[in-house]
């Protein structure tokens, strides 16, 4: 986590993805060489999720964290919640600097509320926390209803794939293990009925 949060965040919380001799590279598959400011939604908000449940983890067994001149944890949330409650649903790649859109129309940045959630209790204000949970709603009317949970991968924009069904998934999960709404449970089956069809065993029999 150190790593990432010196190296790979930038002043405004989020995270680029590929840093290279201390230069960050972007994830824009279409541009090569120092970023341009572009960051991955669901490469940001994967990490972010993560260190948020190891970081919970470390605190029940009492490990201590020291301050650090990076955003940390903390500031990385903050940028991807008020991205998803200001309606900015479904961007694809964002300004690492603004959290302006660069490309918009995927789910790729469907686990970030699930980062924004762990643990909802210790910051935020209720009105933030009700604005929060309609971020992954209007996701899940947008993509999940149409059947196109898209985005995950950078290059792949335009075909369902399981990394940003995964992330969704475990936004539902986490909604609802922290809110206790049932209503997340149905909405997370949907999104496990889609995975399930762009996941296959490696022994699968394509067609002759």
């Amino acid at each position: 986590m150190t790593s990432v949060f010196e190296h790979f965040q930038t002043p405004a919380g989020f995270i680029q993805p590929i840093v290279k001799d201390g230069m960050a590279m972007g994830d824009d598959f279409c541009h090569h060489g120092p970023s341009r400011g572009d960051a991955d939604s669901q490469a940001g908000g994967r990490p972010c999720f993560f260190a948020a449940r190891q970081v919970l983890l470390l605190r029940s067994r009492g490990t201590r964290f020291r301050r650090r001149g990076s955003p940390g944890l903390a500031g990385s949330r903050t940028p991807w919640c008020a991205y998803g409650c200001t309606g900015a649903s479904s961007g694809q790649f964002v300004d690492a600097e603004t959290g302006q859109i660069i490309i918009g129309g995927t789910a790729a940045g469907a686990i970030a509320p699930a980062a924004c959630a762990l643990p909802h209790a210790s910051w935020g204000s209720p009105g933030f926390w009700r604005l929060l949970q309609q971020w992954p709603r209007a996701l899940y009317d947008k993509h999940v209803l149409a059947g196109l949970l898209n985005g995950g991968p950078g290059e792949a924009l335009q075909n369902p794939d399981s990394e940003s069904a995964f992330g969704m998934l475990e936004s539902m999960v986490v909604l609802y293990e922290e809110t206790g709404d049932r209503s997340w449970i149905p909405m997370a089956e949907d999104v496990a009925r889609q995975w399930r069809l762009v996941v296959h065993e490696l022994r699968f029999p394509f067609p002759g």
